[in-house]
């Protein structure tokens, strides 16, 4: 578990962009898992709200739009660079062969190489290069990359 604190507005600014008052924070325990899930909407709710604010702007004359650049702000020194992701992104998702898709699964239920390989009946050496072209394919580098991909489609 991982002590979070946290408070009505998660940037700590008000909608004049003037920091609030300082307020006690409340402290509350969450597992690596909850971490993700609270991420993973927070990034939605910006993603909605980047949107909104753009239909908001007009870009200046002669700008060309910026169509994958949802949001780019600064927030207490960190860069939030908000992107949509290219009409190619799903591409190799439907590339995927079968069992490609089989073992991309099985790795999302989370079992390890030796687990997958001992159910469908292969070594994991077939395995890895399994999950070698998925990655290629995919344009990740990591197992957990490769589940987050799969997850959005």
């Amino acid at each position: 578990m991982t002590a979070v604190e946290t408070r009505d507005d998660p940037i700590g600014e008000t909608p004049a962009g003037k920091p609030e008052p300082e307020a006690s924070p409340e402290l509350v325990l969450l597992a690596p898992a909850e971490i993700q899930f609270e991420l993973r909407r927070l990034v939605r709710r910006l993603a909605e709200g980047a949107r909104l604010l753009r239909r908001c702007q007009a870009p200046a004359a002669g700008d060309p739009p910026e169509v994958h650049v949802l949001l780019d702000l600064e927030v207490d020194g960190l860069r939030c660079l908000l992107t949509r992701l290219g009409a190619q992104s799903g591409k190799g998702v439907s590339r995927l062969t079968t069992r490609e898709r089989e073992v991309a699964h099985m790795v999302a239920m989370g079992l390890t190489t030796g687990a997958i390989a001992g159910k469908l009946s292969v070594s994991p050496w077939t395995v890895s290069t399994h999950l070698r072209r998925i990655f290629a394919k995919l344009d990740v580098s990591t197992r957990a990359a490769m589940v987050a991909v799969l997850a959005d489609r």
